[in-house]
């Protein structure tokens, strides 16, 4: 437990998973997201962040451009602290990092991908997917 009992408050508050969070924000400006989490009380990351896209185990055929080029692929990513720093890792190797708005423009290989996201908390996902090309 990392806070005592006698210190807590309890509030009812309408919470949404990440994902869905980012999109009802958009239609209700009175939405209030909850505070940030005391240091060392943070939940799992699930309930933190979750990617938009792409979908776990997802096959992405990435197209080829008039000069023979393959197109970047646009990670998405949904985090209930917008203004939190997140940490991108393709393959094992540093990718980039995002804050505010949470995408990044890659270019993989053909075959199959782990996209790692790690935000300044030390929260983590990861997700799996499979590059396609003709």
């Amino acid at each position: 437990m990392c806070e005592s009992v006698y210190n807590m408050q309890q509030r009812i508050w309408f919470i949404l998973p990440p994902m869905q969070e980012i999109y009802y924000r958009k239609k209700d400006p009175g939405y209030i997201p909850l505070p940030p989490y005391k240091k060392g009380c943070q939940p799992d990351a699930r309930h933190v962040m979750d990617f938009i896209y792409p979908n776990e185990n997802a096959v992405i055929y990435l197209p080829v451009n008039m000069e023979k080029n393959r197109e970047s692929l646009v990670f998405r990513l949904a985090h209930h602290n917008s203004n939190i720093t997140v940490y991108w890792h393709l393959d094992g190797f540093f990718a980039g990092q995002t804050r505010d708005i949470h995408q990044m423009a890659l270019t993989p290989s053909q075959g199959k991908h782990v996209l790692t996201v790690v935000d300044e908390d030390g929260n983590m996902l990861t997700r799996k997917f499979e590059v396609i090309s003709k």
